[in-house]
């Protein structure tokens, strides 16, 4: 169901043909991502075609990894007519690199966790030698804690 720039929908429309809440429709619009929408005699905003594809780009945008600032710039060079193929896929590239190195980082931490995990035992122990390493805020107090308890535990 595309709209034609002609059509004219309510705030509670445009969101289900989106799939964008209201709020954050609202929180655009706040913020300059939406265009200026036109009222009615009785101060209803309505919304058109242009704000369904605008919507549209942005929330698929955000699906792909990317920022508000960054969809808004894209988008700042759509109307001005001033963007080019290679620098979206120059931005995309970026975002893909930054995904890779939040999903290593996010990997290492499961290792991590898991590794607790194994050798935190169910004691009811008054000191428990996770927590004091985590509270001592190092990294390798929590790796020598770990081994030493596998140690223990073999």
């Amino acid at each position: 169901m595309t709209a034609a720039p002609s059509e004219q929908l309510a705030i509670g429309a445009l969101a289900r043909h989106t799939g964008c809440s209201v709020d954050t429709i609202r929180y655009y619009e706040h913020i300059g991502l939406m265009p200026e929408v036109r009222r009615t005699s009785g101060g209803y905003k309505v919304y058109d075609g242009e704000h369904i594809r605008r919507l549209t780009f942005i929330r698929r945008s955000r699906m792909l990894g990317m920022s508000l600032d960054q969809a808004r710039e894209i988008l700042a060079g759509v109307e001005h007519n001033s963007y080019s193929c290679r620098s979206v896929k120059t931005l995309l590239v970026e975002r893909a690199a930054a995904i890779g190195s939040k999903i290593e980082e996010l990997e290492r931490i499961q290792r991590n966790l898991a590794t607790a995990i194994e050798v935190c035992g169910d004691a009811e122990l008054r000191n428990c030698r996770i927590i004091e390493a985590m509270l001592a805020g190092e990294d390798a107090a929590l790796d020598r804690c770990c081994s030493e308890s596998s140690d223990r535990t073999s």
